[in-house]
């Protein structure tokens, strides 16, 4: 799920945090598939290395986080945008 989600709303060309914060907010914790979502980004997030750089390239096109503690950043700023209530540092 988290391959689809972020390749669905973070797509080099057609990045958009916005809209995938605005989706969360309204879906979670009624859908599951945003349930599922915010269960594996915890888990990327926890887990350094659980996604590489290289699979997140490949998922969204996006070259922006070529080391694992850049890339680790961003999924605790997808996280935050996403689940504000429960932010991390």
């Amino acid at each position: 799920m988290l391959e689809k989600i972020l390749t669905t709303y973070l797509l080099g060309e057609t990045y958009d945090l916005d809209g995938l914060a605005s989706w969360c907010q309204k879906a979670y914790p009624e859908i599951m598939s945003c349930c599922e979502f915010r269960k594996q980004l915890l888990d990327a997030i926890n887990q350094k290395g659980l996604v590489s750089p290289k699979t997140y390239e490949r998922w969204t096109d996006d070259e922006s986080y070529p080391t694992q503690e850049m890339l680790q950043r961003h999924f605790k700023e997808i996280w935050n945008a996403c689940f504000p209530d429960e932010a991390v540092d």
